[in-house]
């Protein structure tokens, strides 16, 4: 079983705009990142480069958000992570996610940024 999930965003138009990834710690506990492509970037995951710089981003955020919880999620993304948290948990054999996940299901709207 592999330590790390991706799954991409897609716009109303099917371009993959963002990336969110779940990773399994050495203490069994999960934890996420994400990176979303900005408006003015023109290559909108078209080539592998560019999809392999939205892992890396997400890939370091999860790693950053396993010390402390985001500030704010982009709020396009928030139910699209609410949703790839309980695929994670599937995946991952139930094994818990982090603390910040709880609150971020319970009121999504703490954590969005417009």
């Amino acid at each position: 079983m592999a330590d790390k999930i991706y799954r991409y965003v897609k716009n109303k138009k099917n371009v993959p705009i963002a990336t969110l990834v779940a990773t399994l710690t050495n203490d069994g506990v999960i934890t996420y990142g994400y990176s979303i492509c900005s408006r003015k970037d023109s290559f909108r995951y078209k080539t592998s480069d560019t999809r392999l710089g939205g892992r890396s981003i997400a890939d370091r955020r999860a790693t950053f958000f396993a010390q402390q919880e985001p500030r704010k999620i982009a709020h396009s993304i928030i139910p699209e992570m609410i949703s790839f948290i309980g695929r994670a948990e599937k995946y991952f054999k139930n094994k818990p996610s982090i603390a910040w996940t709880q609150k971020l299901i319970a009121n999504p709207k703490d954590f969005a940024k417009k």
